[in-house]
């Protein structure tokens, strides 16, 4: 007998995190002490008729265990949307999560991540349109990013293409699956498209062989290189320090085709040379977010430079291998 999906087992084993359950809110907690960044996980719709509550889906069990492994307070929200005409509910069942999220002892309120999976990115386009000050970044796996076909008219509210151009300088990753459903596909790279006509700064990671859901249905090493590379994306949206700015970026310039001796470590998450954390990742249609803050420069620095400054760099321990951008 088939298992079902909320039942199939996420792809990595994290350990255990305790978990508190809050109204409509689980909160994967770290071992950490102080407030700790949050990350709020948004699952898929429409949920059809008599589905099991998606806290309980093996899959975001492992999502919440992997954020607080890391640090991160994760919290998984079980909102309410079982067509198209209650995103609205949903909407506010998120805003809801975040408030109480926000309003915990244990977190930072002011160093929130939004991650959206599947039908649930949707819900993204109200906070690309109006950026909240506590909002690091927007995650996104395997999202649509427009209705199905078949799904009826959606309101505008809910399409995040008409609302990039509010966006700004608001980081977003979006995890996209090679094998996912054409429209799905379809609408994911008229997205990054637009992002990219814009100057707005996205991430791709790029999963040639996931299907939709691959994150618990391909237990392959592409899957798992996947869930860690987009994990660490996330973790290195909330650093504790002053957000980085459009002002603050240095300016996109492009590597050699040969790179310097000096500059030929391989940055393993993105397959490109290391010291392109400096200016442009190719997973970056704008430069690094996470590192401009950090290395940014008015003017390429120079190669050895570089390269000093990338084996300095804290976040690069947290790269993970296998990933291939777009």
């Amino acid at each position: 007998m088939a298992t079902s999906f909320d039942q199939t087992p996420f792809v990595l084993s994290p350990p255990a995190a305790p978990v508190e359950r809050h109204g409509r809110v689980d909160l994967y907690l770290p071992t950490a002490d102080g407030p700790s960044p949050a990350v709020v996980l948004v699952h898929g719709v429409p949920l059809p008729p008599g589905a099991p509550d998606p806290r309980d889906w093996l899959l975001y069990r492992g999502y919440g265990d992997l954020l607080a492994e890391q640090g991160l307070v994760a919290a998984v929200v079980s909102h309410r949307v079982h067509d198209m005409a209650s995103l609205p509910l949903g909407a506010a069942d998120v805003a809801d999560a975040v408030a109480l999220v926000r309003a915990g002892p244990r977190v930072d309120p002011e160093r929130l991540v939004l991650w959206f999976f599947s039908g649930g990115g949707l819900l993204l386009a109200d906070y690309l349109r109006e950026r909240p000050s506590w909002l690091r970044g927007i995650a996104a796996t395997y999202p649509l990013l427009g209705p199905m076909p078949g799904w009826g008219e959606v309101d505008e509210r809910f399409l995040p293409l008409p609302a990039l151009d509010a966006a700004g300088d608001l980081p977003i990753v979006l995890t996209r699956a090679g094998r996912d459903a054409p429209p799905i596909l379809a609408a994911t790279d008229a997205f990054t498209a637009a992002a990219a006509e814009r100057g707005r700064p996205v991430r791709l990671l790029h999963v040639p062989d996931g299907r939709h859901g691959f994150d618990a249905l391909d237990h392959t090493d592409q899957s798992r290189d996947a869930v860690r590379a987009a994990r660490d994306a996330v973790v290195s949206l909330t650093p504790d320090r002053p957000r980085v700015t459009i002002d603050s970026m240095a300016p996109t310039w492009r590597l050699p085709a040969r790179p310097d001796p000096a500059m030929s470590a391989t940055c393993s998450a993105h397959r490109a040379p290391a010291a392109a954390s400096l200016g442009l990742f190719p997973g970056w249609l704008t430069p690094c977010r996470p590192h401009g803050g950090i290395h940014a420069r008015r003017t390429p620095p120079c190669r050895r430079h570089a390269a000093a400054v990338w084996a300095a760099c804290p976040v690069r321990p947290r790269l993970s291998a296998g990933v291939t951008p777009e």
